[in-house]
């Protein structure tokens, strides 16, 4: 897990399309194709029933918003394939979903809430079970986004990056596709610290050599302990909100929490108490640009947190250092998606 104990990450050094065809059925291929093909475009319903795609060999969703194909229902019978997700979509009044949030850099993320087994319903924990997979494995899986005005909006694929047990909910990031792949904005650390070689042996099968996970783990927690120490400089070793200042209880906080050394500046992130952090995380309150002023979610406002609503938090003492107004616009607009408090 990474970013505390709460958040368990997808730990595939380089996150590809061809490493990741080489550990699903064959008919998993087919149905990728097609929503690739069909990315940024809205359909009248989603690709079931009678208006399932012909000529395709597997379902491609399902009622509920997760779907994972059967694999006796395969030609292939799965091949010995473990089981993942073949494709999400969101919308269902059932759960708690969020909205397509589009970052600046072209890619967009999905904050998607796990399915939950109901009284009186029967209960669904295999497909959290199998997004799991996709999240550990670096499965990608098709989005489907509804829309207000009807129908959905295809999003093409997005990989599992990570899932937040604070929470229940898994963020996808998309799309995936042979610009993002290029540009890496799949990978944890940076393509320059490893030789070509290794590279390719990690887009191929990743962290089967022992000696070259070994030095993958540790450039990439090099980069953490420098964000950290970084950090916890800016600002004097203090949390922002609540002052604590013992550094047992204090985390670096990304403002955006997207994966990879790009997310690895100060600028991009907040010295935070743990609890503030955890709670950061899940957009139970954010940080408004250029005020910096702390907004709390309604879900806090009753709570022993409502002291912070509209205060503002400590800055680091060099302007050069402070917060980016652009990343804390997005985590503001992503609160404001989710919490839509006035």
């Amino acid at each position: 897990m990474g970013n505390g104990s709460y958040i368990e990450e997808c730990q595939v050094s380089f996150l590809t399309m061809a490493r990741a065809k080489d550990l699903v059925p064959p008919e998993f291929i087919a149905g990728w194709k097609w929503f690739q093909d069909r990315a940024n475009t809205v359909i009248s319903n989603l690709p079931m029933g009678a208006y399932a795609p012909a000529n395709l060999p597997l379902r491609l969703t399902r009622q509920a918003g997760i779907h994972s194909p059967r694999y006796p229902e395969l030609q292939s019978k799965g091949a010995g394939k473990r089981k993942y997700v073949l494709s999400i979509h969101s919308g269902s009044a059932r759960y708690d979903d969020k909205e397509l949030f589009w970052r600046e850099d072209g890619t967009w993320i999905l904050d998607y809430r796990s399915q939950k087994a109901e009284v009186g319903r029967r209960g669904s924990p295999h497909f959290n079970e199998e997004m799991m997979n996709n999240l550990r494995d670096g499965i990608p899986v098709g989005v489907m986004v509804k829309q207000p005005q009807g129908g959905y909006l295809v999003c093409g694929l997005g990989f599992v990056e990570q899932y937040n047990h604070a929470t229940d909910s898994f963020i996808v990031h998309g799309p995936v596709n042979e610009r993002t792949e290029e540009e890496g904005f799949f990978s944890i650390i940076e393509p320059n610290e490893l030789s070509t070689a290794d590279i390719q042996a990690l887009k191929d099968w990743d962290l089967k050599d022992e000696r070259l996970r070994v030095r993958v783990e540790q450039i990439r927690r090099k980069g953490q302990d420098k964000f950290r120490k970084e950090i916890m400089a800016a600002y004097g070793g203090t949390c922002a909100i609540t002052y604590v200042d013992v550094p047992e209880a204090l985390q670096a906080a990304h403002i955006d929490s997207y994966r990879g050394p790009k997310s690895q500046v100060v600028n991009n992130g907040l010295l935070l108490r743990s609890d503030m952090h955890l709670l950061y995380d899940a957009h139970l309150f954010t940080v408004m640009p250029e005020t910096y002023r702390i907004i709390l979610s309604d879900r806090l406002i009753s709570s022993d947190y409502r002291k912070y609503d509209g205060a503002h938090i400590a800055m680091p003492s060099e302007r050069r250092l402070a917060p980016s107004d652009n990343l804390l616009n997005m985590h503001y607009e992503q609160f404001m998606v989710e919490n839509r408090r006035a």
